[in-house]
């Protein structure tokens, strides 16, 4: 979240007080980091915070390397497949109102909160890209999918060297 001090922080005050303590700021940084400043200011302005709300249902994305090899994906397991993911943003409303429980295992059936009122407020927290269909074609979902595996390690795929014959303790490893 944007820290809103921020946007008040008067840079040449700062400079002043770095001054005081024995450091000196390039002017032409500082006023660099003023011109930002403004326009970090205008573009708040344009999108004003809207408190810890904001980020209710954000999860911090993982990182894509190896995603293939990551499944079940999103941060419930919800989908089986790399696919199934594209297929969900590429239409998330439809996605959220029609998800099909029957794939999450059994014991975790009874956590979907597939109800209108959560849904809803699960689609008014998201980034505007995402409210609406993106209407991406089958032969696009497929090129996002052959992208998103293309980002895993060859030498990923079969790690079975990398297992030792025994952990320190001595006692071997079984398969």
């Amino acid at each position: 979240m944007l820290d809103p001090k921020l946007l008040r922080t008067n840079l040449d005050e700062v400079a002043r007080q770095l001054g005081r303590r024995g450091y000196r700021l390039d002017t032409q940084a500082l006023a660099a980091l003023e011109e930002k400043r403004k326009k970090v200011q205008v573009i708040a302005q344009q999108f004003p915070q809207q408190g810890p709300t904001a980020y209710r249902f954000a999860f911090r994305p993982p990182p894509l390397r190896n995603v293939e090899l990551t499944a079940p994906y999103m941060h419930d397991g919800a989908y089986p497949s790399l696919e199934a993911v594209v297929r969900h943003y590429n239409d998330v409303p439809t996605a959220l109102r029609t998800y099909d429980v029957s794939q999450v295992e059994p014991a975790l059936r009874g956590m979907h909160h597939g109800d209108e009122a959560t849904i809803t407020d699960v689609l008014s927290t998201l980034e505007w890209q995402f409210r609406g269909p993106l209407n991406l074609s089958d032969g696009e979902r497929s090129d996002l999918v052959a992208f998103l595996k293309s980002l895993t390690d060859p030498a990923a795929r079969d790690l079975s060297g990398l297992t030792p014959a025994s952990v320190p303790s001595g006692l071997p490893v079984r398969e």
